[in-house]
């Protein structure tokens, strides 16, 4: 009876955290996509690309001042005091050191990239590693807790203020010092908001014994984000150096866009997933159950959108960011194709880590990185921007097909599991593909011409339509496992005199 009841209440806290990290997510997608329009219209391709050179080294040093702290408090079943307090005593200790050397080390910075615009960017962002090290402890235990209704509140409100203060110096001529200053903005208001919601000491610890209760999972969660961070920005580095940052701008435009509706989306349930499979690390088959739902989940939801991505991108482009933009129009279709590996990879790896597998994933990153500079160096040299592009593709399949591997091992799956996961998205996209291509030969066929934002209208109206007919009509079964969670998080949060015709439906479905 209390096993039953145990799975009850983490069930319920799933769904529960889940609706509040898709509202979450799917208000950060908005207010990111609408504010990139914005910015985009008000900054040229090259702002971009500067700020993308600075936040590389900003993301590469936020690795060193978590040190998988953070990661590894969520990971630990039984915590105390102590282990909040020597989180916070590392993260600020190495956040204040990784500060001073990157403000100094600026001008080597520029020497690396062969551009000096990036120096007084990379001084002015130093500060942000201080900031992360304050938030490292408070973030966690928001994770720990499933507290994502309040991480949506943070999220939202540091959203809309980085967007004020961005646009409105853009408008008064700051250029790139407006995404500059609008970063480090946001950085100030998470932070506020996240000690707000959980209070922990402020006064130092070093104690060794927590410190090593710790720092293994800590050490392989770092050793993992490295060369993860060197994979993810490898891309970024061998674009920038050899293709100029106006090329930089384009490829981050095409590779944001790519990963917005997908990473977005995954990075919900890879918050939820972690400490929810944490819990159940010792429990085989539900681990299996859990990690085949999820992965049909973000095939259902991510192939269709990553199958839009790759037929509207003209008019996605055109329409929304100008002709300044069109360059980035190949690189998204490329990158969009592949988005649905990228986005399974990603949540893949939360099952790994939640049972203290963070060495395996370490060397999968290696593997990554490896392929990712050497095949963007050579494709970029010798195909611009397109071919760095296929060249990172390749490596997001390379990386899905690597992490499944771990995965079936790591829990017992067989390779046809994984590949019947990606079903329910399978079907959805051919509907897209035919659906669309279909108006959009048709227009062509009637001589039909319209301005891309009309076009864009047309191809989504008809896409969703298509999409929600194949779910209705197409066999339940199909699509059971996502319907009946979905209504589900519904049924939690609906008046009560539909709580009954909704559990009807589920039980009917079921």
């Amino acid at each position: 009876m209390a096993e039953k009841e145990n799975k009850k209440t983490i069930k319920q806290e799933v769904i529960n955290s889940s609706l509040w990290g898709f509202l979450d997510k799917g208000s950060n997608i908005i207010t990111s996509f609408l504010l990139g329009i914005v910015l985009a219209r008000l900054l040229p391709p090259s702002d971009f690309g500067l700020i993308g050179l600075a936040m590389i080294i900003v993301g590469f040093g936020q690795i060193f001042v978590k040190l998988g702290m953070g990661p590894a408090l969520i990971q630990k079943q039984d915590i105390t005091e102590r282990h909040v307090r020597v989180v916070f005593t590392t993260s600020i200790t190495a956040g204040i050191l990784l500060s001073i050397i990157v403000f100094a080390s600026a001008p080597v910075t520029a020497l690396i990239f062969d551009n000096y615009k990036v120096i007084p960017i990379v001084k002015a962002l130093s500060i942000i590693f201080v900031i992360s090290g304050l938030q490292i402890p408070s973030s966690a235990l928001l994770i720990k807790k499933l507290d994502f209704r309040h991480l949506f509140y943070i999220s939202l409100v540091e959203s809309i203020l980085y967007g004020f203060v961005s646009i409105t110096l853009a408008l008064l001529g700051f250029g790139v010092w407006s995404l500059v200053i609008g970063n480090i903005f946001r950085r100030v208001v998470s932070l506020i908001g996240s000690y707000w919601y959980v209070r922990h000491s402020l006064k130092p610890l070093f104690a060794k014994k927590e410190f090593h209760d710790l720092i293994h999972f800590g050490t392989g969660e770092t050793l993992s984000g490295i060369f993860s961070y060197f994979a993810l920005k490898g891309d970024y580095f061998v674009i920038g150096k050899l293709l100029g940052e106006s090329a930089l701008g384009l490829y981050t435009k095409a590779y944001n866009l790519m990963q917005a509706p997908t990473t977005q989306f995954v990075s919900v349930l890879t918050n939820v997933l972690f400490p929810t499979a944490a819990k159940l690390q010792a429990d085989e088959k539900r681990l299996q159950r859990v990690f085949l739902r999820s992965m049909s989940s973000i095939s259902f939801f991510a192939l269709p959108l990553c199958t839009l991505l790759v037929l509207v991108a003209p008019e996605l482009i055109y329409g929304l960011y100008g002709e300044n933009w069109q360059g980035a129009i190949i690189p998204l279709q490329i990158l969009g194709g592949f988005g649905i590996f990228r986005a399974m990879y990603n949540a893949s790896a939360s099952f790994l880590r939640a049972k203290g597998l963070v060495f395996q994933i370490f060397w999968a990153q290696v593997l990554y990185g490896i392929i990712v500079v050497v095949a963007v160096w050579f494709a970029s040299t010798a195909f611009g921007l397109t071919g760095a592009a296929w060249a990172v593709g390749f490596a997001i399949f390379a990386m899905w097909c690597f992490m499944m591997e771990l995965n079936i091992r790591s829990i017992r799956l067989s390779r046809l599991d994984i590949a019947y996961t990606l079903k329910p998205g399978v079907i959805l996209a051919f509907v897209l593909f035919f659906s669309i291509q279909g108006l959009r030969m048709s227009l062509i066929f009637m001589g039909y011409s319209a301005f891309p934002l009309i076009k864009l209208g047309l191809f989504l109206l008809v896409g969703l339509f298509s999409v929600l007919i194949t779910v209705l009509f197409l066999p339940q079964k199909w699509f059971n496992f996502v319907l009946v969670d979905l209504l589900e998080i519904v049924e939690k949060r609906v008046s009560s005199k539909f709580i009954l015709y909704l559990q009807n439906i589920i039980n009917f479905i079921k």
